[in-house]
C-alpha cells in the first residue's frame, strides 16, 4: 500500500521528548532487531531445502531456543517433519548469496542443486557442503563459508499461537564456530584487528547490519 505524504509526515512528528512515534504495525517490532542471518538447512524424505529465517532467540543458557517460521515456507514441511535443522552463520562476504535464496522457494527450485558443491572436487557454486553426522539423528548439512553453524532439533511445536507462523521450541545438540570467531572461549565475534568478515545482523527489508565489539 503506498502511503500519503500528508501519512509519512505523521510518521515522522516527533514529541515533545524527540521521539518518533511508530504507527504502523509492521514496524513495530523493528525495534527488536538486529537479530542473527542464518541459511537454514533441512531434509526430510530425501527432499533438500535451504532458507534463510532471522526470527530466533535463545530463551536459556541450556542451549534451548525458538524460531518463528512461516507456514508457507517450504522448509516448514521438512522441518516439522523430520524435527531438526541446521543453523548456518553467514559472514558479508555472502550477502547476495543470502539474498538470492531468500529470494526463491525449494518448491520450484532445487536450492542445493543451485548453491551448493556437493562433490568436495567442485567449487563453482557458492556453498560448500560438510556433513555432519550424530549418533542418535542422523546427518546436518553444514557450509563450510559459514563462520558457525549448529545443529538443532526440534522439541516442541506451537502451530496456532500466531497467525500463518509456526513457533518451534528447539534446542542446539552441537554447535561449530571458526576459530577466529571465538573470543575468550565466549563471545561470537570476529578477534580484535583481524581481517575476517563479520557476521551479518538483519535490519529488515533486505537491510543488513553488523556486530562490532564495544571498547
Amino acid at each position: 500500500m503506498i502511503q500519503s505524504t500528508e501519512q509519512k509526515s505523521e510518521d515522522k512528528k516527533e514529541d515533545e521528548a524527540g521521539f518518533i512515534k511508530l504507527t504502523h504495525n509492521n514496524m513495530l517490532s523493528r525495534i527488536l532487531y538486529p537479530n542473527p542471518v542464518c541459511l537454514l538447512s533441512s531434509e526430510f524424505e530425501n527432499t533438500k531445502n535451504i532458507m534463510t529465517i532471522t526470527w530466533l532467540t535463545p530463551i536459556d543458557n541450556s542451549a534451548h531456543f525458538m524460531i518463528s517460521m512461516n507456514q508457507k515456507r517450504f522448509s516448514s514441511k521438512l522441518v516439522l517433519g523430520s524435527k531438526k535443522f541446521t543453523l548456518n552463520i553467514p559472514t558479508t562476504n555472502l550477502k547476495d548469496v543470502v539474498l538470492e535464496i531468500g529470494s526463491c522457494s525449494g518448491d520450484s527450485v532445487n536450492k542445493f542443486d543451485k548453491f551448493v558443491n556437493i562433490d568436495k572436487n567442485s567449487l563453482d557454486k557458492s556453498l560448500t557442503l560438510i556433513e555432519r553426522n550424530t549418533n542418535n539423528n542422523g546427518n546436518f548439512y553444514c557450509f563450510k563459508e559459514c563462520c558457525a553453524h549448529l545443529l538443532c532439533i526440534v522439541e516442541k511445536e506451537e502451530l496456532n499461537i500466531c497467525k500463518g507462523h509456526n513457533i518451534l521450541f528447539c534446542k542446539i545438540i552441537e554447535g561449530y564456530v571458526k576459530e577466529g570467531y571465538w573470543q575468550g572461549d565466549r563471545i561470537f565475534i570476529p578477534q580484535n584487528n583481524s581481517e575476517l568478515p563479520p557476521y551479518m545482523t538483519f535490519l529488515g527489508s533486505q537491510t543488513f547490519g553488523t556486530t562490532n565489539l564495544l571498547k
